[in-house]
């Protein structure tokens, strides 16, 4: 898609960086719950990448980790047939 992420690197999320986040949006409804595990008092703030817009399906996107290049592809699409819902979203509540 032409963007350079080389230089991004993972990190363990971590109970400060969930209190330092206004918004976490997340791929399927286990890595909200474990995110909620971790810090209880961030549920409000916790939701679902495909939960924003019109169809507000609140569907998991399927995690393809270890699977092979044309899943991740593939989830890569959903994923950025999702995003301007999420993008309107975050216009509308910085309003």
């Amino acid at each position: 898609m032409g963007i350079n992420i080389s230089a991004h690197r993972s990190q363990h999320l971590t109970p400060e960086l969930i209190e330092e986040a206004d918004l976490l949006v997340t791929m399927t409804r286990g890595h909200r719950d474990a995110i909620v595990a971790i810090a209880p008092e961030s549920a409000g703030k916790v939701f679902l990448l495909k939960s924003f817009g019109v169809a507000q399906s609140a569907a998991d996107i399927y995690d393809p980790v270890g699977e092979a290049l044309d899943v991740y592809r593939r989830v890569r699409d959903e994923i950025d047939a999702a995003l301007p819902d999420l993008i309107l979203y975050m216009k509308e509540d910085l309003k």
